[in-house]
């Protein structure tokens, strides 16, 4: 791992996860309103 990694550093590497994982389940959701509305 990185070694003096500070807080802020950490947190923008949680916000970021976050973020992805957001968007993963948001694309997920629209295509299954997708298939639901076929």
């Amino acid at each position: 791992m990185i070694s003096g990694r500070t807080p802020h550093v950490i947190a923008a590497e949680i916000n970021m996860i976050k973020y992805q994982a957001e968007w993963i389940y948001l694309t997920a959701a629209i295509k299954i309103g997708r298939r639901l509305t076929e």
